[in-house]
């Protein structure tokens, strides 16, 4: 199997069960949960598939309630590839991006920048990122030589004349690779 698409099924405790049994497989390319409850016990799995799924392109974490310490499972995993990730899609809409001092917002850019060899598209609108972060986030854009489209509109882009979501610029069920 390279893809699992199970986007809004209200799988609670099933998540966990699914994503740890994702774990033997191989060549696992897209992992599509957006809009399911992540617990703690879930998000160590999603930690533990991006430590161990060195094929993964494309990742829908889109609104999956996690918080503070659930981030920052996923972000030392994404941190613990240092430069080895295959993401080309990051989905990390409404995930409650911690924001103080190094803050899991800077810290998400980072690690994505210091992976960025594929990346395409990261869709982060939802996450309450204040004026300076957001100029942050486009400058590290920059900086690594990507253009703005990659990253997804804010959240105060929304009242944008002609601001179409995300969601209808690129659906996860629809890619292909």
């Amino acid at each position: 199997m390279k893809e699992l698409h199970i986007p809004q099924n209200s799988l609670r405790s099933s998540i966990t069960l699914i994503l740890k049994s994702l774990n033997t497989l191989e060549h696992l390319e897209v992992l599509d949960i957006d809009d399911n409850h992540v617990s703690k016990e879930a998000a160590e799995q999603v930690a533990q598939l991006i430590r161990g799924q060195k094929s993964l392109k494309a990742l829908n974490l889109n609104d999956c309630n996690i918080n503070e310490k659930m981030n920052n499972l996923i972000l030392e995993a994404m941190e613990s590839l240092k430069g080895g990730m295959t993401l080309e899609k990051i989905g990390y809409k409404y995930n409650e991006l911690y924001e103080e001092e190094y803050s899991q917002q800077s810290r998400f850019i980072d690690v994505l920048m210091s992976n960025k060899a594929n990346l395409k598209k990261i869709e982060i609108s939802g996450n309450d990122i204040e004026d300076e972060m957001r100029e942050y986030y486009l400058a590290t854009l920059k900086k690594h030589g990507l253009p703005r489209e990659v990253m997804s509109k804010f959240e105060s882009d929304d009242d944008e004349e002609g601001y179409e979501p995300i969601a209808k610029e690129i659906k996860f069920e629809e890619l292909t690779f």
